[in-house]
């Protein structure tokens, strides 16, 4: 007797909302369920964690005077063929499709981590070029801004096209990849 093999198991994302997130903020599952659903986003019944969430309200304060799902839009997960998929689309910057990491503000952590997912989801067929690093309260740097604009540079085999940094507590900056 043949035994079929077991259906895949989709891949399983960890969840963290009983314990604090990088942003430095703790809270139960009702806690971070209540702050998500005030994003006022359709996550299309993704449950985000505590970083995407606290990064989602930082990009609403940069948009004051828009809602924030005409700033962005949650991209749902590929539950069909488990492929990975990037975060959201970024509306009113021309509407790249990003990839959100949150990091520490070092550039071997931030470069390290880009180079993993450009490996990754260029093996599954679906490359990720654009990246927004939260580092969150942490100040860019102008050492920091200047590495990263080499990132390209020292990476030529996993090049990137669009590389933002949220930083300070909110503020937005684009590098320019050379």
């Amino acid at each position: 007797m043949v035994t079929p093999s077991p259906e895949p198991n989709p891949p399983h994302r960890a969840r963290s909302r009983l314990t604090a997130s990088s942003a430095g903020e703790a809270g139960d599952e009702t806690y971070w369920d209540a702050r998500q659903t005030a994003l006022g986003i359709d996550t299309h019944g993704e449950i985000l964690e505590p970083d995407e969430i606290v990064f989602c309200e930082r990009m609403g304060r940069l948009h004051p005077d828009i809602g924030l799902s005409d700033v962005l839009e949650w991209i749902s997960r590929d539950d069909v063929t488990f492929k990975p998929t990037s975060d959201f689309v970024w509306l009113p910057k021309n509407s790249p499709i990003c990839e959100l990491k949150t990091q520490k503000a070092k550039y071997s952590t931030i470069a390290d981590e880009i180079k993993d997912t450009v490996v990754r989801s260029t093996a599954h067929g679906l490359p990720k070029k654009n990246f927004v690093i939260d580092i969150g309260n942490k100040t860019l740097t102008q050492k920091l801004f200047n590495q990263l604009a080499k990132y390209n540079q020292r990476n030529p085999t996993k090049r990137i096209e669009r590389l933002f940094v949220m930083h300070s507590g909110g503020a937005m900056t684009e590098v320019c990849l050379i």
